[in-house]
């Protein structure tokens, strides 16, 4: 019942509190979609399909009052499906990577894309189908997905009790060590005194994982209203840039200050930085294709090796055939 409230508040938040509100009062840019994501094949008003139809059906601007619809009926939904955290998320990664183009109208200023994952981050779903073994391969999938979809930012937001702190809460027939497989150790040896432990557990290092992959923040509160303040954390990294310029006259070796100057004459802004102290290094690495620079250098030195085991054998024989005719 805690979970579930925290996830009611959190939900509801979205539309009272800072998040939506934020980017409303600040006249931002900006287009969401609330996508709820759950499996259950056995009720459809359980089963939560995630496609592309669906998100760009979801995709509305943040003034859009139906956004504020959308949040208040998924707020009053009771959790009814198993967590299939994979394949949604990869669905929405592709769609925001292949339809970035619809969300800008200038080349030169791309859009930021970014996804707040809300989960308990544990799969349920593939974990209790025919086939759990398989959720290693399925998480390798999606991490390659999240890798190709560059310009696409994960942030995760886990919910429940902590592993740390649920271990301290369940009953086990054996010690739980700390490693990989904590989670199917808890799942097997302990149970809680009423209910399922599964809806219980967060998978903190799958969560944690999927975020680092696209450089994004992972939290987990501990309660709702903190839950509430990553949220607005999340909101704000929309309005972070990072700046990349070229300095054709700089030297190796040399150092520079750097100055960042913002200026805005509508909204009578003049922002200047302090200045930063940057050094050029003189050695510049990047990674050779493997086809076929690594592939010509690995032959090399293969041929290299073989050149030298060579000379150094008939050396040897040579040095051995001369002692026998010293010894003689």
């Amino acid at each position: 019942m805690r979970t579930l409230r925290t996830l009611r508040f959190i939900i509801s938040s979205l539309n009272s509190a800072t998040p939506i509100k934020l980017a409303r009062e600040s006249n931002l840019n900006l287009k969401i979609a609330v996508v709820p994501f759950g499996e259950d094949k056995q009720k459809s008003d359980c089963n939560y399909e995630v496609n592309s139809a669906e998100i760009g059906n979801r995709l509305l601007e943040v003034k859009d009052l139906v956004l504020d619809t959308l949040v208040d009926q998924l707020a009053n939904r009771v959790p009814c499906s198993a967590t299939n955290l994979y394949d949604p998320l990869e669905e929405v990664v592709k769609y925001l990577g292949t339809t970035a183009q619809r969300f800008t109208d200038s080349a030169e200023r791309p859009p930021r894309l970014s996804v707040i994952l809300f989960s308990d981050g544990f799969d349920t779903a593939t974990r209790n189908s025919n086939n759990p073994a398989s959720e290693p391969k399925r998480f390798a999938a999606l991490k390659n997905a999240l890798k190709t979809s560059s310009g696409v930012t994960v942030h995760t937001l886990g919910y429940g009790d902590r592993l740390s702190k649920l271990r301290s809460r369940v009953n086990c027939t054996q010690a739980i060590k700390d490693g990989e497989n904590l989670i199917s150790d808890l799942l097997k040896y302990c149970q809680v005194p009423n209910g399922k432990l599964e809806p219980l557990i967060v998978d903190e290092p799958r969560l944690k994982e999927i975020a680092s992959v696209t450089g994004g923040i992972s939290q987990f509160p501990e309660n709702a209203n903190e839950a509430a303040k990553s949220l607005e954390t999340f909101f704000k990294t929309l309005r972070e840039y990072q700046i990349q310029y070229n300095e054709p006259t700089a030297d190796a070796a040399e150092q520079y200050q750097v100055v960042v100057q913002v200026t805005s004459q509508p909204r009578s802004i003049n922002l200047e930085s302090k200045p930063q102290t940057i050094r050029f290094s003189n050695f510049v690495f990047y990674q050779l294709p493997l086809i076929p620079h690594r592939l010509i250098i690995f032959l090399l030195s293969l041929l290299g090796t073989g050149i030298t085991v060579r000379l150094f054998y008939n050396w040897s024989q040579r040095l051995k055939a001369e002692s026998e005719r010293f010894l003689r």
